[in-house]
């Protein structure tokens, strides 16, 4: 039937292409490439041999088709696998590289397996901030997961924030693909005064202390200008309250 075509329609028949994908040319074919660049761009498995269907109709090469949308099922499914097996590897070095990096610094913190967390500037001082990132199951062949949204940074405004994390998501799109994570704390530690200048933040109001009676009786009557024997227990008035004790 499919020599005899002269036009072929992109719908791809699961009967016809079950019984040519067992053919030993269909099988001598790997479609890694069409399953990677499917995976890529989100397309369905039927469409995505639909597609190379209707292109080898185009060039001339009927013979090799239609294309069994199951073969670019099981390509896709041992892509996924074999690249998350890559994937776990590349974040363990990555892990292992931040720990030795930063081994000792008291700013760094490894949360779990798949997150860090960094102080960028001086705990003590009003110009600073936390940074968290998180990898996905995909990292780093994707950006990971950036976060502002932590205690420490209650002192910050929200579109503050929303600055810092453009330009830190600008940074991970450039570096898909390799270990992200120390540039992203790096370029926070270098680029700190630019990312949170002083005059974004709020000013901090400082707080009334709060004073004893003692501090407060110093305050208005100086122990120089106090006369002789202010502090002196009134002996008679004592025992009429706490009552003579018997020998």
């Amino acid at each position: 039937l499919w020599k005899h075509q002269t036009t072929y329609s992109p719908c791809v028949s699961d009967e016809i292409s079950d019984e040519i994908s067992n053919t030993p040319r269909l099988k001598k074919h790997c479609l890694k490439n069409v399953a990677l660049q499917a995976d890529g761009f989100g397309v369905s498995d039927r469409a995505a041999a639909a597609i190379v269907s209707a292109t080898l109709v185009d060039f001339g090469f009927e013979h090799m088709g239609p294309i069994d949308l199951n073969k670019i099922r099981r390509e896709r499914k041992a892509l996924r696998s074999a690249n998350g097996i890559f994937m776990l590897e590349e974040q363990a070095e990555e892990r292992e590289a931040l720990c030795a990096i930063y081994d000792g610094d008291g700013s760094f913190q490894q949360v779990d397996t798949t997150s860090f967390q960094y102080l960028i500037g001086d705990r003590n001082q009003k110009q600073r901030f936390a940074l968290r990132v998180y990898w996905p199951s995909d990292y780093p062949n994707c950006i990971p997961h950036i976060s502002l949204e932590l205690s420490q940074n209650n002192h910050i405004p929200q579109d503050v924030k929303l600055v810092i994390l453009d330009k830190l998501k600008d940074l991970a799109e450039e570096n898909i693909g390799v270990a992200m994570t120390f540039s992203l704390f790096e370029f926070c530690r270098d680029n700190l005064e630019e990312l949170l200048p002083l005059d974004s933040l709020p000013a901090v109001k400082e707080k009334k202390v709060q004073l004893t009676k003692a501090q407060k009786r110093k305050i208005i009557c100086p122990e120089d200008e106090r006369p002789r024997g202010w502090n002196w227990v009134d002996v008679i008035r004592h025992l009429s309250k706490t009552g003579a004790q018997e020998p």
